[in-house]
């Protein structure tokens, strides 16, 4: 697995982008939990 630091996740995007920070930290929430479903609980 690679871990991709993304600069768009920053504190500082945080405060001047809140809503595109949001989606992003969404989406990438549900692609992880996509990957515990699919290599812990299906296998």
């Amino acid at each position: 697995m690679i871990i991709i630091y993304d600069e768009r996740l920053s504190e500082k995007n945080k405060e001047l982008n809140p809503l595109e920070w949001t989606k992003l930290m969404n989406n990438y929430k549900n692609m992880a939990e996509e990957i515990v479903l699919n290599e812990y609980v299906f296998v």
